[in-house]
């Protein structure tokens, strides 16, 4: 209760502080808004309807991106540990992708998906995977191969092989992976929608940076960061009850 009470207050001294700071005249409302402004900009946005239709618009492709790249990333980095021929083939692809910058494969996804809504879910699924796949595929280099195979000559089926010996060793790499993977596939949407005009927060925080509507671009940048602290604190949430010897803090 008390660490709360010291957040509260620490956020209420910048508040004022930076009211303050705004009101004197020292730095102009065009480089930062009034807090005040800002809050009356967000009342309008969210009774209007504006703002939570662009919100969920992002909050959607967000999640639903993230859950098909971390299935997609999770069996792409295990058939690289079980089908080694696979892993020879595949896993310099996979590498080389992962160095290369996103941005050069868009046009190659548009004209893969369009320019519609599987495009931007495609492009948060394959950030999503690659990510995942790396890090677990880091995580499974160090899986003692030893104790995989004293297990199988000791009859053990594969899937009891995954469920028991791997994946417990492979925990602390795919809680790694789960983290970063949602992470990239918050950047990713904001990138695209901004880029591409796609109606969601990335669109709104372009615009409105170009058209230099100051109190409207701290809103949705403020509700940018809201999403993704808030998507990370669900994430912390589950693993935690997923893995309770876990520190998810």
């Amino acid at each position: 209760m008390r660490s709360v009470s010291t957040k509260l207050l620490a956020l209420a001294a910048i508040l004022l502080g930076w009211e303050l700071l705004c009101r004197t005249g020292w730095v102009p409302d065009a480089l930062l808004p009034r807090p005040l402004a800002v809050a009356g900009q967000f009342l309008a946005g969210a009774l209007s309807g504006e703002m939570v239709r662009h919100m969920s618009r992002t909050f959607g492709r967000v999640l639903l991106g993230f859950l098909l790249g971390a299935l997609g990333g999770t069996a792409l980095s295990l058939s690289f540990y079980f089908l080694p021929y696979f892993n020879t083939t595949t896993k310099p692809l996979v590498r080389a992708f992962m160095i290369t910058p996103k941005s050069v494969f868009i046009p190659y996804f548009l004209i893969l998906f369009g320019r519609d809504e599987a495009f931007l879910l495609g492009a948060i699924t394959i950030a999503v995977a690659l990510q995942i796949t790396v890090t677990i595929d880091a995580g499974l280099s160090s899986v003692d191969r030893d104790l995989v195979e004293m297990v199988k000559g000791l009859g053990a089926r594969p899937h009891h092989v995954l469920t028991d010996v791997i994946m417990p060793s492979l925990l602390p790499y795919f809680i790694l992976s789960i983290r970063i993977g949602m992470e990239s596939a918050v950047r990713q949407a904001i990138f695209i929608e901004a880029v591409f005009s796609m109606k969601g927060l990335g669109s709104k925080l372009w615009s409105s940076s170009q058209g230099a509507q100051g109190n409207d671009y701290f809103v949705y940048l403020l509700l940018t960061m809201a999403l993704g602290s808030g998507l990370a604190a669900l994430l912390n949430e589950a693993l935690r009850r997923l893995a309770p010897w876990h520190d998810a803090a």
